[in-house]
């Protein structure tokens, strides 16, 4: 064996050793690089896309708005006569006062007598309020312009003014709706015992509801 023969040997392991070495460095560092190119192409495209993007269809579409349906308001229909400017039928919002009324028909004219009024009370559909003169004599408390009683406001003793309707039936009727609520219908006073279809018939031209 020559001398120069181990020397040479070792030199070839060292050499291949070296090359691999390097090319692992050379391809880590190329590795890095890309990594970091990748990295700032990743950031600049999530900077720069539309708002959205990449979301389902359904949650970047505007939703649409069902309208709302708005109830209409209650209202009450009122007949004011007398010492209004402008006496009529008005259509009130309901639970309105007779001041609503009043206001609604331009207000009392000159010669009303609005301290005979309670301009507190609260109104309810079908409603008549009469607003006074002053000296104007009084209708009864029950009644309405044509004399008629109204069966739901007029207290016992005005209903004894009725023909057929003695003490004892008056305080019926004052109970029956005092425990039911008002009367609907001049036909409703066959609810109250003692009172039957021939005394409606009787009463009904001379009474209001």
């Amino acid at each position: 064996m020559d001398a120069h023969e181990p020397f040479e040997a070792g030199r070839q392991q060292f050499d291949a050793e070296a090359l691999r070495e390097w090319i692992y460095q050379r391809w880590r560092n190329v590795a890095i690089v890309a990594a970091v190119v990748a990295a700032v192409l990743l950031v600049g495209y999530l900077s720069l896309r539309p708002a959205g993007a990449g979301r389902p269809i359904e949650e970047v579409l505007p939703r649409a708005v069902r309208p709302s349906v708005v109830a209409p308001e209650p209202v009450v229909v009122v007949h004011v006569s007398g010492a209004v400017n402008v006496p009529g039928v008005y259509r009130l919002a309901q639970r309105a006062r007779v001041t609503d009324l009043v206001h609604a028909a331009g207000g009392f004219i000159a010669e009303a007598d609005a301290n005979r009024v309670n301009l507190a009370s609260m109104l309810k559909d079908g409603d008549q309020v009469h607003i006074p003169v002053v000296d104007e004599t009084p209708a009864p408390v029950g009644a309405d312009e044509g004399g008629r009683v109204d069966i739901n406001r007029a207290p016992a003793v005005e209903l004894e003014t009725l023909p057929g309707i003695g003490p004892t039936l008056a305080r019926a009727i004052v109970q029956h709706r005092n425990r039911y609520g008002e009367f609907g219908s001049i036909e409703a006073l066959n609810d109250v015992p003692g009172i039957g279809p021939a005394k409606v018939a009787r009463l009904s031209d001379l009474t209001t509801f």
